[in-house]
């Protein structure tokens, strides 16, 4: 899939629905909530359930929703009701898994670069969706209200249009599977210089 490709992404609405539930746009408060409450890999029923609903609704919304201790009672009494609902076997898991994952790559995946200077290749230790805040913070004049609102993948595209802009990277026209690692790992490298200069 191209670059233009990808980015037409944007211009789609969300599409996705699991378990009776609409999901709304994958946004940076949302991927900033699941590294904040551990759910990185979405393996079993328990995690899909809390991912489904944190996704069908704004991660303002969705952050209320955790919050409080009534409110996480009330999240456990909602994750066993939906499993008596909806998860009577191992294939509406897989299903749901499925869409799910359909729906993460749909408004996380951007486009293949390439650094244009070499680095120590030492990874960065903050969460990838901690050092996008931080970047679009400080270079791009995004306000804390509005990253938590914004499309995680339209976010990912204003960051590396700006690195591009900058020199740092070269954005590909075509774009591979199996070099999302590569990527990220390009990404928390380049977030790293980045944070190293600001200190100094």
């Amino acid at each position: 899939m191209t670059a233009a490709e990808l980015y037409r992404r944007l211009t789609l609405p969300a599409r996705a629905r699991v378990m009776g539930y609409k999901l709304v746009p994958y946004t940076v408060g949302h991927a900033i909530l699941f590294d904040r409450i551990g759910v990185t890999d979405i393996s079993s029923w328990t995690d899909l359930i809390v991912a489904v609903k944190l996704c069908s609704m704004s991660a303002k919304d969705a952050e209320r929703w955790i919050a409080s201790p009534f409110r996480r009672w009330l999240t456990w009494q909602w994750v066993r009701w939906t499993k008596l609902r909806f998860i009577t076997d191992p294939a509406h898991v897989e299903a749901g898994m499925k869409v799910f994952g359909e729906y993460l790559e749909e408004w996380t995946k951007y486009p293949r670069y390439k650094a244009a200077q070499d680095n120590d290749g030492r990874p960065c230790g903050s969460p990838p969706a901690q050092m996008l805040r931080v970047t679009l913070m400080s270079r791009l004049g995004y306000s804390p209200e509005s990253i938590d609102s914004t499309s995680y993948l339209r976010a990912v595209w204003d960051y590396l249009t700006w690195m591009e802009q900058e020199g740092h990277i070269h954005i590909e026209q075509d774009n591979t599977d199996d070099e999302e690692a590569e990527i990220q790992r390009m990404a928390d490298e380049f977030a790293k210089r980045v944070a190293a200069k600001e200190a100094k």
